[in-house]
């Protein structure tokens, strides 16, 4: 093996493949699935002034319980002492900050303990049941997302080898190969394994790189089984396991000069440069595999991620596409008349349906109809029309799909040894919604970012709570989020990574906005950033704006079209009877909270008042 030229072909591919690459990284970041300990831990402080960023007094209820005061109070000191004003680089709260500083394999298991602690302590059943309730999910999003995760983004490495361009949708891959379940089981496994290899002195590492080829094998090839997956990882790093240690290890300058960066370059560089060499020396091993013959090396029988399909081979399997189109097979890209498609499907159902056909229902928008349509994906008319369109984009995709494939762009898919199946996701996520369905949209959102914070502080400090300054269950600024990327965010939603961009600037300016006028109405900071990494003010942070771009792309490709298609099918009378319910109760909610708002657990009050009073006894030495 020669660790240059692996990394001169993994340089070579990062090159050609930055952005997403990248991408990808960052949401394994986040997810904790790699680059735990892709940053050296620095915990110094700099001292300054306790209180400095106060433009107002807030008074302290007495009836608050002494406990919140005290933790106000404490949270307060913390967050002076890290930054609490202008753009702080302080990291020592969020997902980001556990990303800069290190986090440990075992976070899943404290975390888990964690919860139990608070399980035990509560004298509340209702707290009791949201702990177990939130702790299973929390187990389920590591069991069916974050662990399959390492396997879907490292297939993005290995055909970013190849071709020269790699689908967004790959990220997701597994749920329609239908491969999610035997994935999350095998990485499972292989987690026990090395869970188990901890109570002994040295077999963690060597039990780690027996197991390291195993998401690469899985990648190939997700219906693997797991035994045979495990075994063949075992068997493919036999004889390399310290060949593989030296290799990690010639990255360790890399990573000493990233903490000088603050993980800046670890982030935009190293992370991904790491994984592109890998997954030249995964197919380095793979080789040999099949040289050597061992067993059950002939499942790893995706050929197509490795070399470029013959043209012959491409039309025959895509043959039922090439006749959607104009001209014949002549070596150029193939087009497709969007005009001559409508009109032959508008004249097949006026055949079908005869006298019960109204030509006034396939008739295009015209107008300030047409404009909100063309510029905010919503259809107040002649939804029958635009669902003929959404499938005239389910055709243009599939052209452009077949257009990449013949050109060696993208993998074939068709030509993979699992099951195919020829995917939606791309028209559904170009639908128009209807007024209807921006309401259903509006609290879809609300509930998912009151179920998201509660999670979030259930996660970190052990405990659910009720965030938002509403007293229901819904948090307004996600609601308003997704409506505008939904909305607004329609122009860009063909291109998935300006989506992404867009949704991060959205909620930048929502976010900052909200807070800040909240804070001037009521006298509270309901929520603050300070002590995250690269926060402004404590209004917004780095690590919230990518989340929520991250979220919210998830939310517009695949939640909303996913929960709208089923809302469609239910009973049209009992929808609208649950949304005015939901529209009251919503209304109910704003008028009691102006009056009582929510300022429980996971408000943060600013409590400036008392502080300056009695600065001296907090002061820092």
């Amino acid at each position: 093996m020669n660790r240059k030229e692996l990394k001169k072909s993994a340089r070579k591919v990062l090159r050609k493949h930055y952005f997403i690459l990248i991408f990808a990284c960052l949401m394994a970041s986040f997810l904790g699935v790699d680059f735990s300990s892709s940053f050296i831990n620095s915990s110094k402080v700099s001292p300054r002034r306790l209180v400095d960023e106060v433009t107002q007094v807030v008074q302290v209820s007495t009836v608050m319980e002494p406990d919140k005061f005290i933790d106000i109070i404490n949270e307060e000191i913390e967050y002076s002492k890290e930054a609490s004003s202008g753009t702080s680089f302080a990291r020592n709260k969020g997902f980001l900050a556990q990303l800069i500083n290190g986090t440990s394999d075992g976070l899943l298991f404290y975390r888990v303990l964690q919860s139990i602690n608070s399980f035990v302590s509560s004298e509340k059943i209702a707290i009791r049941i949201f702990v177990v309730i939130f702790m299973m999910l929390y187990f389920l999003i590591w069991f069916l997302v974050t662990n399959p995760f390492s396997v879907s983004f490292r297939r993005v490495f290995l055909e970013a080898r190849t071709y020269k361009k790699v689908d967004y949708q790959k990220f997701v891959y597994l749920f329609y190969n239908k491969c999610l379940l035997n994935v999350a089981i095998s990485q499972a496994l292989r987690a026990l394994y090395l869970f188990l290899w901890t109570f002994t002195i040295v077999g963690l590492p060597i039990s780690y790189y027996r197991y390291k080829m195993l998401s690469y094998i899985l990648a190939e090839n997700p219906a693997i089984k797991p035994r045979q997956a495990l075994k063949l990882s075992r068997d493919m790093m036999r004889g390399h396991k310290w060949e593989a240690f030296k290799l990690d290890m010639s990255f360790i300058l890399w990573y000493m000069l990233s903490s000088f960066t603050l993980g800046a370059l670890g982030l935009l560089f190293v992370n991904a440069y790491k994984i592109a060499t890998v997954s030249e020396y995964y197919v380095y091993l793979r080789g040999l595999a099949y040289e050597k013959g061992l067993e059950n090396v002939s499942l790893l029988n995706d050929i197509y991620l490795y070399k470029i399909a013959d043209e012959a081979l491409i039309n025959e399997k895509y043959n039922d596409l090439v006749l959607e189109y104009n001209k014949g097979i002549d070596g150029e890209d193939y087009d497709l008349d969007a005009d001559l498609w409508l009109a032959s499907a508008i004249d097949n159902l006026r055949k079908q349906r005869g006298e019960s056909f109204d030509e006034n229902d396939y008739k295009e928008s015209t107008g300030i109809f047409k404009w909100f349509e063309d510029n905010l994906g919503l259809s107040f008319r002649n939804s029958r029309y635009n669902r003929l369109k959404q499938s005239l984009s389910l055709t243009f995709a599939a052209v452009d799909d077949y257009n990449k494939i013949k050109n060696g762009e993208i993998y074939p898919e068709r030509l993979s040894s699992l099951p195919y199946k020829e995917r939606r996701m791309k028209a559904d996520y170009m639908r128009m919604y209807s007024m209807f369905s921006i309401v259903s949209i509006f609290f879809i959102g609300c509930f998912v970012g009151w179920t998201w914070e509660g999670m979030l502080h259930l996660i970190q400090k052990g405990s659910f709570v009720n965030r938002g300054a509403l007293n229901g269950p819904w948090i307004p600024i996600y609601g308003v989020g997704a409506v505008v990327s939904i909305t607004l965010g329609y122009r860009f939603r063909a291109k998935p990574l300006r989506e992404f961009i867009f949704i991060v600037i959205i909620s930048g300016i929502i976010e900052y906005t909200t807070s800040y006028f909240m804070e001037l109405a009521t006298g509270l900071r309901w929520w603050s950033y300070n002590g995250y990494y690269l926060n402004l003010n404590g209004r917004i942070c780095l690590e919230g704006l990518i989340i929520f771009g991250i979220g919210g792309c998830a939310v517009v490709y695949w939640l909303i079209p996913y929960i709208e298609g089923h809302l469609k099918k239910m009973d049209s009378r009992i929808l609208s009877i649950i949304l005015i319910a939901l529209v009251f109760l919503f209304i109910i909610d704003v008028f009691y909270s102006s009056m009582h708002p929510n300022t429980g657990a996971g408000i943060t009050h600013k409590v400036i008042a008392l502080m300056r009073q009695n600065a001296h006894f907090f002061a820092i030495k």
